[in-house]
């Protein structure tokens, strides 16, 4: 008896030699992963090998649930994106995988959407974000406001993470590996002194002085929000809390603490569909149903 395709993925569904039309000039068909090869503008620089092992694994049981993307080019295929699935596919021993085909020509859309897709994976450290936005400026010209207007974020958001570039290689490599995030690198770039700065990011990677000893170490100031508008020394915990909403929510969200502890969370949305989608992502029922 034939065992059933259900739950194994999409090269249990793809037949050999088939090509499915996927629309806006894309198919999918399952390709040799011989014929692949990485994309130089690839915005990961890290894959935990944990983590490939166990995705690894979980393709030998259930095969490939979401193709990876890739263009055609005149030798075989270039990587777009997932480049993680392909690692852990090749680790898993199939010689095939599933892959969207996209037509593009454009070498800025190359980055652009490895960047993108990265980025609403959640698959990107504040630091492999930093060099894609680095490389779109320095590489084809973008701006910050164009940067932040295709990721769906703030020109502010998108300012504060290229600033974390001018932290020393060692710290950078702390933010890479997890050990250090967002507010704790942010606060870290008030301190001048270098030697100091290496100091206390080893004290706050090792969890031995808090964020808040921190700010005070280094003399950073925080404020609440003036009736004139956001202050310039936002706390790096409220920074860091916009941002992974933004991240999570793709709109702008901003934390107004109060004195006393509390506080309240603006989200802003532009259409009716836009609240539709935002109500889905806080897994809340639909407006108009709630309504009735």
């Amino acid at each position: 008896m034939e065992k059933s395709v259900l739950g194994r993925g999409l090269d249990a569904l793809i037949r050999e030699g088939d090509i499915m039309p996927s629309g806006r000039g894309e198919r999918i068909e399952k390709i040799d992963e011989s014929r692949i090869r990485k994309n130089k503008y690839q915005p990961r620089y890290r894959f935990e090998e944990k983590a490939i092992g166990e995705l690894a694994r979980s393709i030998r049981e259930k095969g490939v649930i979401q193709p990876i993307i890739v263009r055609e080019v005149e030798d075989g295929y270039e990587l777009i994106a997932g480049e993680r699935r392909l690692i852990a596919a090749r680790q898993a021993g199939l010689l095939k995988i599933p892959a969207i085909v996209k037509e593009i020509t454009d070498e800025k859309d190359l980055l652009e959407i490895a960047l993108i897709e990265n980025i609403q994976r959640e698959d990107l450290n504040p630091i492999e974000k930093a060099r894609s936005y680095r490389r779109l400026i320095s590489e084809f010209d973008e701006t910050q406001e164009m940067i932040a207007e295709r990721v769906g974020k703030d020109r502010s958001s998108v300012a504060n993470l290229l600033r974390l570039l001018e932290l020393q290689d060692p710290i950078k490599k702390l933010i890479e590996e997890g050990r250090l995030n967002f507010g704790q690198a942010r606060t870290l770039l008030s301190e001048k002194d270098e030697s100091r700065q290496l100091k206390l990011a080893g004290l706050a990677a090792d969890g031995r002085i808090s964020v808040r000893r921190l700010e005070k170490m280094v003399g950073v100031r925080t404020k609440n929000t003036t009736t004139r508008g956001r202050s310039a020394n936002v706390d790096p915990h409220i920074a860091y809390a916009e941002d992974v909403l933004r991240d999570a929510l793709k709109t702008k969200v901003v934390i107004s603490p109060s004195r006393k502890g509390g506080g309240k969370i603006e989200i802003e949305y532009y259409t009716d569909e836009e609240l539709d989608r935002l109500c889905g992502l806080l897994n809340m029922k639909n407006v108009e149903e709630k309504e009735r």
